[in-house]
């Protein structure tokens, strides 16, 4: 048996698990917890078995398995302890490809060179507009208190 691109098994893992967290919440919402729990653990399960269980993405989303699982202890856990607007946001957060909604952590598994270049040239650059922002405060407000300070003769 021919080995899978390890690039696509990585995709393929995403997808197992973005439809799986999908389908465990449908299933949660309708009250069957059990078959919700089922699917959560076999799509994990599958996923620690794959060529590419130990990249970084991959071992991301079996984290995101394993916590909508604990969010799906029980119907109070899952309907209070955000257990079902967990499932909800990791699943179309990992189906549309994005890290937004994801914490820091899984968003490194999107990281590259060029993003981590780019986000550090928009560190610097927020930095450089806040740090002009506060001088030119201080220049108004020296502007400022020269002008309230000037004393006037009206007469």
């Amino acid at each position: 048996e021919a080995k899978r691109n390890p690039a696509v098994d990585v995709q393929n893992n995403r997808i197992l698990a973005a439809t799986s967290m999908r389908d465990a919440a449908a299933l949660a919402n309708a009250g069957k917890l059990d078959e919700g729990r089922k699917v959560l653990q076999n799509a994990m399960d599958t996923l620690k078995e794959s060529d590419t269980a130990q990249d970084p993405l991959v071992v991301s989303l079996i984290g995101e398995l394993q916590q909508a699982l604990n969010g799906m202890q029980d119907t109070v856990t899952y309907s209070t302890g955000g257990g079902q607007k967990f499932l909800a946001n990791s699943s179309v957060a990992w189906t549309k490809q994005r890290a937004a909604g994801l914490n820091v952590s899984q968003q490194a598994a999107y990281s590259n060179q060029a993003r981590t270049d780019m986000a550090q040239k928009i560190q610097i650059q927020s930095f450089q507009v806040v740090n002009n922002m506060s001088k030119n405060k201080k220049a108004l407000y020296k502007r400022k208190k020269v002008v309230f300070t000037k004393k006037v003769d009206f007469t």
